[in-house]
């Protein structure tokens, strides 16, 4: 996964989540761990720019563990009501 392909993830969890999704319905599975580091990186940077932006930030921008970005294998046997 390049940059411009995983800045097309988070734009597209953020849509969802604008959009009135929880993040703890939404996941993120991708079939290599360096695209999960990659992913879980810019998710981190995003929720901190946006939690210093507002006092009142969601929880998923305070906590950015709480959208779960996995290895196809990590998540095995998982649930979510959206995968990305």
């Amino acid at each position: 996964m390049n940059q411009a392909e995983a800045e097309k993830v988070i734009h597209i969890i953020e849509s969802v989540l604008a959009a009135g999704c929880s993040a703890e319905d939404v996941g993120v599975v991708t079939p290599y761990m360096a695209q999960v580091r990659l992913l879980r990186s810019l998710w981190k940077a995003r929720c901190q720019d946006l939690a210093k932006g507002s006092k009142k930030a969601k929880s998923h921008f305070k906590n950015p563990r709480i959208l779960e970005i996995a290895s196809v294998d990590n998540f095995q046997g998982r649930e979510k009501e959206l995968i990305v």
